[in-house]
């Protein structure tokens, strides 16, 4: 059987902060303060209502019994990107991201590489490596690169280290590394990523 991982590695970016130049004229102030008021209300209303309605397909998602996206996929005919659940062999279930869009899907995100301070790098948080910073008598770090420690959400894949059991249990055959801005919205991860390494 053909299994996709997909490995996100985050990477830190900067956003240039930009404010508005005040109004000279006030009542044009308040006109937008009402406007604006009126388009956050209406945005709540639809952000409740979308919420609810992911929640309610995220749960119908619980019932699917898979190893990989791939075979939720072929299995379910599962086409569209988004958290699912998934089962180990030992009959653990974890949550993950499935990419059932790019290149054909079926892509499962195994695990996220976060640096937590561009200028310190290799700093307590970081548990890819040592979190005690570049120690020679710890080459391998904290070890996680071939250990079975879990940690991390698939929701917080973009703004922290996260692992899940698919990482030592899915026995891949294509790999697909990513460069995902921080903090990107998980569901939107590709949109402003940078192009995949070749698999």
């Amino acid at each position: 059987m053909l299994f996709h991982v997909l490995l996100s590695l985050v990477v830190l970016v900067s956003v240039e902060d930009t404010s508005l130049a005040a109004s000279t004229l006030q009542i044009e102030d308040e006109e937008l303060t009402h406007t604006e008021a009126i388009r956050d209300d209406v945005m709540s209303q639809n952000l409740t209502r979308t919420n609810f309605e992911q929640l309610e397909k995220l749960s119908n998602r619980s019932r699917y019994v898979a190893r990989s996206c791939k075979e939720i996929q072929d299995r379910y005919n599962e086409h569209e990107d988004g958290l699912y659940f998934l089962t180990t062999a030992n009959g653990m279930v974890y949550q993950t991201f499935c990419d059932m869009t790019t290149a054909g899907g079926g892509w499962t995100l195994v695990a996220s590489v976060h640096e937590n301070s561009i200028y310190g790098r290799c700093t307590v948080g970081d548990r890819w490596s040592s979190q005690q910073g570049n120690n020679a008598n710890l080459p391998d770090g904290d070890g996680n690169w071939s250990n079975r420690n879990t940690f991390g959400a698939a929701e917080g894949a973009t703004s922290d280290d996260f692992k899940n059991p698919g990482y030592y249990e899915i026995r891949a055959e294509d790999m697909s590394v990513w460069h995902v801005p921080n903090n990107f919205p998980l569901e939107h991860w590709n949109h402003g990523s940078h192009p995949p390494l070749p698999h």
